[in-house]
C-alpha cells in the first residue's frame, strides 16, 4: 500500500470539530480525494490542514509519503508579511519538497506572484511531474512566472460535470430560489437588492449557510426566509425532494457547484476572481453580484448548462500517477 499526502483545505484546527467553517472546503476535499483513489486506489492518505502552518510531526509524515498533494482551493499566492489561504509557515517551507498542484487556484486579483512567491514555489513544488491548476489564469501566471510543467485541468469538483453529464438540468425557471451569501464577503447593499429581486421573481426563496457566519450576516441584512439545516447532507436532501421546482442563485461558488452535481439549474455570483475565471473557461453560468440585470436576464432565459472541461489534460494529469500507484 503506498501512502499519499495530501494538504487539504476541508481540515482547520482552530474550526469546529477541527474541520474548517466553510463547507465549501469539505465540497472540494471530497472530489479531490475522489480523485486520489482514482489515481492511487487502496492508498493510505494522510492530510494536514492548509489553514494552520504544519507542525514539525506533520512535516515528518509528509516527507515519508510517495506523493504529497495540494488539494484545490484558493491557495496560490505569497506575502511574507500578508496573510494568506495557504499558510504553509516556516517549517512546512524548510522541510517540504516535491509537492503536486491538484485544482489550486490563485488566491486573488490584488496579489502578484513577487520574488519571494516564485523562490516559495520553485522550493514547494515537484520539479518533474505535471501540476493541475484551477483556471488559465492562474496558469498564466505560473506559466509567466516560468513555471513550466503547469496544465489547465478546472477544479477537481467539476472534472465529471463536462457535457453530456449536465443534460438533465432543467433549462426554464423554476418556481423556488435557492439563496447563497459569504459572510466574509458583505456588501449589504447588493445583497438586500439581490434578495428583493428574488422576492419579486420567485413564489419562496429558501437559504443555506455555507458557512458558519452566513445565516447570522443574512439576519443582520433583516431577511426572514425558509433555512435549509447546515451541512451537505441536508443541502442534499432538500435537493433531492425539490429537484425540477428549485433554481440556485447566489455567491457562494462551490455550493452553486454541488447544486449542478444534483440536477439544479445555477447561477453562481462572483464577488473575487475565482468563479469569474471559472466561468470563463467552462462556461460555469456566472454574473457579478452587482449585475441584477444579468441575474434577472438569467432567470428568464432558456438555455442548456453546458460546461466545457478539459478532458485531455485531467487525463494527462491522472496518468501520471495511475501507473506508479498501481497495485
Amino acid at each position: 500500500m503506498s501512502v499519499i499526502g495530501l494538504l487539504s483545505p476541508a481540515l482547520d484546527p482552530a474550526g469546529p470539530r477541527g474541520r474548517s467553517e466553510n463547507v465549501g472546503d469539505l465540497i472540494i476535499d471530497v472530489a479531490v480525494r475522489q480523485q486520489l483513489d482514482e489515481c492511487c486506489p487502496g492508498s493510505e492518505i494522510v492530510a494536514v490542514s492548509t489553514h494552520a502552518a504544519p507542525s514539525f510531526r506533520e512535516c515528518r509524515l509528509l516527507r515519508k509519503a510517495d506523493y504529497v498533494f495540494v488539494g484545490g482551493s484558493n491557495l496560490l499566492g505569497f506575502h511574507p508579511v500578508l496573510p494568506r489561504a495557504w499558510r504553509i509557515g516556516l517549517p512546512g517551507i524548510a522541510l517540504l519538497r516535491g509537492l503536486v498542484l491538484l485544482g489550486a487556484g490563485w488566491s486573488s486579483y490584488a496579489l502578484e506572484l513577487n520574488l519571494y512567491g516564485r523562490r516559495v514555489l520553485r522550493h514547494l513544488l515537484h520539479p518533474g511531474l505535471l501540476h493541475s491548476v484551477r483556471d488559465r489564469f492562474t496558469e498564466q501566471i505560473l506559466r509567466s512566472a516560468g513555471f513550466s510543467r503547469i496544465i489547465y485541468t478546472g477544479c477537481p469538483t467539476m472534472w465529471d460535470l463536462g457535457w453530456p453529464a449536465t443534460r438533465d438540468v432543467p433549462v426554464e425557471k423554476a418556481e423556488s430560489a435557492l439563496l447563497m451569501l459569504t459572510d466574509y464577503s458583505r456588501n449589504p447593499p447588493s445583497d438586500r437588492a439581490l434578495i428583493d429581486l428574488l422576492r419579486r421573481r420567485y413564489a419562496s426563496v429558501s437559504f443555506w449557510p455555507q458557512g458558519d457566519h452566513d445565516l447570522q450576516y443574512l439576519r443582520q441584512l433583516g431577511c426572514e426566509c425558509n433555512v435549509v439545516a447546515p451541512g451537505l447532507d441536508a443541502l442534499g436532501e432538500f435537493l433531492a425532494s425539490r429537484r425540477g421546482k428549485i433554481d440556485y442563485i447566489g455567491t457562494r461558488l462551490h455550493g452553486g457547484i454541488f447544486c449542478i452535481h444534483k440536477g439544479i439549474r445555477s447561477l453562481v455570483l462572483s464577488i473575487d476572481n475565482r468563479a469569474a475565471e471559472i466561468s470563463k473557461d467552462t462556461g460555469l453560468p456566472c454574473a457579478s453580484r452587482d449585475d441584477l440585470a444579468g441575474v434577472e436576464r438569467w432567470i428568464d432565459a432558456r438555455a442548456p448548462t453546458r460546461l466545457s472541461m478539459p478532458t485531455e489534460n485531467i487525463a494527462a494529469w491522472r496518468s501520471q500517477f495511475v501507473a506508479r500507484c498501481a497495485p
